[in-house]
């Protein structure tokens, strides 16, 4: 396993500036998620996108763990100068960290689908077929990829040790296996980067509000960027000599690529709360004319048909009306008229907000 001559550059140790970032962008991933759920829970609107984005930050959280293992043991460290005894431990904790990295992805990105479906409602039929579709593709070809990784090698301890009569696939069917998972990381980043701007281009609001909110929700293209970069790292994992010092690279990129996957999730989320502290607009919902503040604290959506089913209690015209036939067709007359102007006017603001369901159920 180690190489028979020193290597030209010595003993270098980049564990600890691995270390450094992995714990950095723990910290950071922390404490984005801790605002989206106290805006979250301060509108009255906690969902499944935010618990996604919960789970997603845990497993986030044990991979980088047993990645502080793994450089305890000499990761980031040419194999020419780790002890024997730590060698085989190397390549035993590589194999033991990968299934809770590569599973950790497609949660991240379910949890943005969750959001952007939040945020188109369900009547957006064939944006929710395409976006699930492939979410169900990525997921099962991640569960595969994490199975191979084990499967490869009968017993599996033969990855790590050496035993006898063990059979082993090509290392390459894992690396190139593991290069087509990247690329369509990568290319799901970019398409839940994008497809916000064909229904956000339709809101009723200035080309100005429209713009910061597609860069808002097209932040994943970062995370897209270092799935790319990360897919030309995973050449590495054919590699089987100097183990250590090969996989530094690819396992930067793939912390990074979750924390962006992470942090990018939750800046759309904070809007509201970054109103409030700077333009001291209202995160509490309560019930009120202002239209930001929403009754139905779940959904946080404008619901039409829900609100055409139900008729509004607080119109005093319904307390006034007399006997007189003329008066209480003048007062139903000013009823239509005030609905339809409240109407308008929430329908407006929700869309002002970008809450916006077309075709709302």
């Amino acid at each position: 396993m180690s190489t028979s001559s020193p290597p030209a550059d010595g003993d270098v140790n980049r564990g600890p500036t691995l270390l450094a970032v992995f714990w950095t962008e723990i910290g950071i991933s922390t404490f984005f998620v801790s605002l989206r759920f106290y805006t979250r829970s301060r509108m009255g609107g906690v969902g499944a996108d935010d618990w996604t984005i919960l789970a997603t930050l845990i497993m986030y959280t044990i991979t980088l763990s047993l990645c502080t293992v793994l450089v305890h043991y000499g990761l980031g460290r040419h194999i020419y100068y780790i002890p024997v005894e730590y060698q085989s431990e190397i390549v035993r904790w590589n194999w033991i960290v990968q299934p809770f990295g590569i599973l950790t992805l497609p949660i991240g990105k379910i949890s943005v689908v969750l959001l952007l479906e939040r945020l188109m409602g369900y009547t957006s039929t064939r944006r929710r077929w395409f976006l699930w579709v492939n979410m169900a593709l990525f997921t099962a070809s991640m569960i595969a990829s994490s199975i191979l990784s084990y499967a490869q090698c009968n017993p599996p301890r033969a990855l790590w040790s050496q035993v006898a009569g063990a059979v082993c696939l090509d290392p390459t069917i894992q690396a190139n296996f593991a290069l087509f998972t990247c690329a369509y990381s990568s290319f799901l980043d970019f398409t839940l980067a994008l497809i916000p701007i064909t229904f956000v281009w339709k809101l009723r609001m200035s080309t100005q509000k429209k713009v910061g909110l597609c860069f808002l929700l097209g932040m994943g293209v970062l995370s897209g960027i270092c799935a790319a970069i990360k897919a030309a790292q995973s050449t590495e994992l054919g590699i089987r000599e100097d183990v250590s010092w090969a996989l530094f690279s690819l396992y930067a990129w793939s912390a990074s690529e979750i924390f962006l996957n992470i942090v990018c999730a939750c800046v759309p989320t904070l809007k509201p709360l970054y109103d409030y502290l700077t333009k001291s607009k209202p995160l509490l919902r309560k019930d009120g004319s202002d239209c930001s503040h929403s009754k139905d604290s779940r959904s946080q959506t404008f619901n039409l048909k829900r609100i055409l089913r139900t008729p509004y209690e607080d119109l005093s015209v319904l307390r006034t009306m007399n006997s007189n036939h003329s008066e209480t067709a003048q007062a139903r007359s000013d009823e239509h008229s005030t609905k339809t102007t409240m109407y308008q006017a929430q329908y407006t603001c929700e869309s002002e907000v970008g809450n916006n369901r077309w075709e709302p159920v």
